[in-house]
């Protein structure tokens, strides 16, 4: 990803200066011969992009949020910053939230959550909402001391000459704020060539992972209960799918392992809260239904008491249900497998990433074994230098400098 290429060579006197402070300056020269024969190995971590990404958004808003208050005549000299890293005090929040919401203000949801934009919006399937929106606008301009606007008295009060000069206000308000948002939004266009990227890879590592489940359900079917596979096996597959395996990727626990012998003991156990009891009950009850299970008292599965638990397992040991809970030996088997196949989806993915295949052609020979120490070296997010290297053109070994980008300018 070209916008991402970072010219490691320029910072390389900076690292050998960082060496040399924590080994001594009498090693100097022996750092920096290391590493400037050292291989350089780039690559993203599209997590920790994605969640810089919205860190900068997060921080661009803060700033957008102080400036629009500013200009439409607030006094928050206190609360300006160099720099917007973190939360605005709850004053300031109370106080935005009432004109253009503190979170999404500066966004592309202002016109969902702006009190502010509620006038200019005019959906009867949104009506209820945004009344609650204007509402709150008009009650923060008209102050604590006068009678408080109600839904049941808006319409009465939209009528008056106070509301129209309201009304005037929040329209100076909102050139003020159509200014800035145009401004955010300019500044929030540059970061879409990186969420961009993020978006293909997260869309690449999400099929290679549906990829995966689905050769698990596959190998897994045949191990099932005859009476469950009877009850799914006229089904469309991606129903049968998510019946045994859940909705979520494999990286996650399915309903069905939700029945393994330690989440019963953890149901049955007095010293496991309610809520950590009820997120069991929710995944196996969830399987249940599926199946096409009723459950008699659907209130005993919200866990809201000891006595719904008790209930609940006591319908969980009824012969017709019990049945259909699977055995330990299969929830074992199915998670065995499940682990293999996320490793294997783990590798198919990272070893077919540019910045893997761009590693290994820095080599003028490359073997397995150097291939997976750089594939755990990137799965793992690693910033090192090893001793673990490859050969060069002179068919000398080298050491490897392995560095993550998850950080971008903007």
């Amino acid at each position: 990803m070209d916008i991402l290429n970072i010219n490691f060579n320029s910072l390389l006197p900076y690292v050998i200066d960082a060496f040399s402070l924590v080994y001594g300056e009498e090693y100097r020269s022996i750092i920096s011969k290391k590493i400037k024969n050292a291989v350089i190995i780039s690559y993203h971590d599209v997590e920790g992009l994605e969640d810089y990404v919205s860190y900068l958004k997060r921080c661009k808003t803060r700033e957008f949020s102080i400036r629009f208050l500013e200009e439409i005549g607030i006094d928050v000299q206190k609360h300006k910053k160099r720099n917007y890293t973190k939360p605005l005090d709850n004053d300031i929040k109370e106080i935005l939230d009432c004109l253009i919401d503190a979170t999404f203000g500066f966004s592309e949801y202002a016109d969902l959550f702006s009190p502010i934009r509620a006038f200019d919006i005019n959906k009867k399937n949104l009506h209820e909402v945004l009344l609650g929106k204007k509402i709150k606008i008009i009650n923060y301009l008209l102050g604590n001391e006068s009678e408080q606007i109600t839904a049941e008295n808006f319409d009465s009060f939209a009528k008056t000459k106070e509301f129209s000069e309201l009304l005037k206000k929040i329209n100076d308000f909102n050139i003020i704020y159509e200014k800035l948002l145009s401004e955010y939004n300019d500044w929030e266009n540059q970061l879409l060539p990186y969420e961009k990227y993020i978006k293909e890879e997260q869309k690449r590592k999400g099929d290679i992972l549906q990829k995966k489940k689905n050769e698990l359900f596959r190998e897994v079917f045949n191990q099932l209960p005859s009476f469950v596979k009877d009850s799914i096996s006229n089904k469309p597959f991606e129903e049968q799918l998510k019946i045994i395996l859940g909705t979520m990727d494999i990286s996650l626990k399915s309903d069905i392992e939700f029945f393994h012998y330690e989440q019963m003991e953890k149901l049955k156990s007095s010293e496991v809260d309610l809520l950590d009891k009820s997120w069991i009950v929710y995944n196996q009850s969830d399987y249940l239904k599926k199946l096409g299970i009723n459950i008699p008292d659907e209130n005993m599965l919200k866990c809201n008491s000891k006595e719904d638990v008790i209930n609940y397992l006591s319908f969980l040991n009824q012969d017709d249900i019990k049945k259909y809970i699977p055995s330990d030996e299969l929830i074992s088997y199915i998670s065995t497998i499940k682990e293999k196949k996320y490793e294997e989806a783990l590798k198919e993915y990272y070893t077919t990433k540019k910045d893997f295949t761009d590693a290994i052609k820095l080599f003028a020979n490359t073997s397995i074994n150097l291939e997976n120490i750089i594939y755990d070296t990137i799965k793992n997010k690693a910033v090192c230098i090893t001793g673990n290297g490859g050969t060069n053109e002179k068919n000398e070994f080298v050491s490897i400098m392995y560095y993550t980008i998850s950080r971008i300018n903007a």
